[in-house]
């Protein structure tokens, strides 16, 4: 049976994480994201909505749904209410990354798993590589403004993650998307490539 190596995804807000995701799915790679799974928690009929309800209060629930910006204004600018809410959110996503694997072991080469804060939820022991990509501030917060995210949101969320060139140091591999698509695209396959024989 096919043994899938297990491959964490990670890096600052804004690096390019989903697209190299892209690019690993398209080469063949089985890919989890983790900002996928908290989407589906974040309604208020989950255990996990409902808590996150109890912890910020009705003032988060729009048109039905957890208001994921809402969330994160409130989250990013009270350290303890952030802490609150990661270890309602942590535990159930961790949960659901083990299930989905455990769900494809064996049918593909690797399991890519996207997971912004594997450092520094003390993660990485659990998969076989570790794949940090880095990007200059200036290009991360160019594609934040695309999403409505100013400067001063973006350094306020930087705040709370480890700095991303001391995951570049602790990651196997580092993939930079300084450069154009198609350059990011080839840089990942020789990667996944890479992958395939070690």
């Amino acid at each position: 049976m096919l043994r899938s190596k297990k491959v964490a995804i990670t890096g600052g807000i804004a690096v390019g994480k989903s697209t190299v995701c892209d690019f690993l799915q398209q080469f063949g790679g089985y890919v989890i994201r983790s900002d996928e799974i908290v989407h589906s928690i974040l309604t208020p009929k989950t255990q996990a909505g409902k808590q996150i309800i109890e912890l910020l209060g009705e003032q988060v629930i729009v048109k039905d749904q957890l208001d994921r910006k809402k969330i994160a204004e409130i989250a990013f600018n009270d350290k303890t209410i952030l802490n609150s809410l990661e270890k309602i959110i942590h535990p159930v996503v961790l949960n659901d990354i083990n299930k989905k694997i455990s769900d494809v072991a064996g049918k593909y080469p690797c399991i890519f798993v996207e997971i912004p804060l594997l450092f520094e939820i003390g993660r990485a022991d659990y998969f076989d590589y570790t794949i940090a990509i880095i990007s200059k501030e200036s290009n991360c917060i160019k594609r934040l403004a695309k999403k409505g995210i100013s400067k001063r949101e973006y350094k306020q969320r930087m705040l709370h993650q480890m700095n991303p060139q001391l995951k570049a140091q602790k990651a196997d591999f580092i993939i930079e998307n300084n450069l154009n698509l198609d350059e990011l695209k080839e840089n990942t396959h020789k990667l996944y490539n890479n992958l395939l024989t070690v």
